[in-house]
């Protein structure tokens, strides 16, 4: 008897590796009565540096050109390595978050920087403990997902033309647990990302290239979209706790994100996620997203954002579904052809009719099958 597995799945824990971020600018804001100096910064070598005459005390803030998605976080370690000269008047450097209804928050972090030279300057961030916060939908409370905007420093007055240059940037975040469905949990393959496997572009700039080892997005700019090639999107089984996508960055500042749609067609949008250089799984809970969808649902479209000023390039491997099956669903069933060609015998149709008895004392509703393992006869 051969039998044929469709698919392959990578599972992985909550946690995103710690990743150097790249950046290509960023705008120096200096406050000022009735306004403010602007000045856009770009990178030279990978470093930034923002120049600022500090004659009176005051702050600055520095604004990314994009937000850099941070996703669905519990903690946070970002850490910006920067170089000041000697005597340099900065006195501290704050960190600026933005909740998903564009609120800031702000997190301080401490440094005597008067002696110059290369700082690493650590902001551990627990969302709920913030400094200030200001703007959006004003309702203090982090709402997920989050992003960097920026950051900030104030100082001394009364010194000598100075700068800051920020050298690199890392950013490690745990992700929360993925939310516990009540029922029984499988881990069913969704993609394997191999030649049987067709995907499209749906919009966006960028190219797809089919691989020995997965498919290879490649030339992404800004925000790149696939879907399945295929006429109707197939249901998914069950209800979807989570999708697991393991995918390899290859050049670029990716994220990633999914929309899904219920039996309505209503659309259901998973948090943006970072790719990780290393390859590491990322983990999407659905959990709470689909927590009012119309089972099924079906897979919509894929997207993908590249932040930085070079063309972004990933390699996508295998994409798997943690669900909640119920009793039905979690049934597995093989056929067996007998033919060496792996079809049915004329006659043989019977061999794929199923009968469900309902035996409890409630009504119930039997949904459509179908096959995900094929058992053939020899050849």
């Amino acid at each position: 008897m051969k039998r044929f597995l469709l698919f392959a799945a990578v599972c992985t824990a909550g946690v995103l590796w710690a990743a150097r971020v790249s950046l290509d600018g960023g705008t120096l804001i200096v406050p000022e009565p009735g306004g403010g100096a602007r000045l856009d910064c770009r990178a030279r070598n990978g470093e930034i540096t923002f120049p600022f005459n500090p004659v009176k005390p005051g702050y600055a803030e520095v604004v990314l050109p994009r937000p850099l998605p941070l996703g669905i976080f519990r903690s946070a370690r970002i850490a910006a390595k920067v170089r000041v000269p000697a005597g340099s008047p900065v006195r501290s450097m704050s960190l600026r978050l933005l909740d998903r209804n564009r609120e800031v928050f702000q997190y301080v972090s401490k440094a005597d920087f008067a002696r110059g030279g290369e700082f690493e300057v650590v902001w551990q961030v627990k969302p709920e403990q913030f400094q200030l916060c200001w703007g959006g939908d004003a309702n203090r409370v982090f709402d997920m997902p989050g992003s960097v905007l920026g950051f900030a420093f104030d100082f001394a007055g009364g010194a000598p033309a100075s700068s800051l240059t920020l050298l690199a940037l890392d950013i490690d975040t745990e992700a929360p647990p993925v939310r516990e469905l009540p029922g029984d949990k499988a881990l069913l393959p969704l993609y394997r990302f191999d030649r049987d496997e067709l995907f499209r572009q749906r919009g966006g700039q960028g190219l797809i290239v089919q691989q020995p080892d997965g498919v290879l997005l490649k030339d992404i700019k800004g925000e790149f979209i696939i879907t399945e090639r295929r006429n109707e999107l197939l249901p998914l089984r069950g209800r979807p706790a989570a999708l697991i996508l393991d995918a390899e960055v290859r050049q670029g500042e990716l994220t990633a994100f999914a929309i899904l749609r219920d039996a309505k067609g209503v659309p259901f949008t998973t948090p943006e996620l970072r790719l990780q250089r290393e390859g590491a799984p990322l983990q999407f809970d659905l959990g709470a997203i689909l927590e009012e969808a119309v089972l099924p649902v079906k897979m919509d479209n894929i997207f993908f954002r590249n932040s930085a000023a070079a063309n972004g390039k990933v390699l996508l491997k295998s994409a798997a579904l943690r669900t909640v099956l119920p009793a039905a669903e979690a049934l597995e069933l093989e056929v067996e052809t007998g033919t060496p060609v792996h079809v049915l015998r004329k006659g043989g149709e019977a061999a794929l009719a199923l009968r469900f008895t309902n035996r409890s004392e409630k009504a119930g509703n039997f949904v459509s099958t179908s096959f995900t393992r094929i058992s053939t006869g020899p050849g």
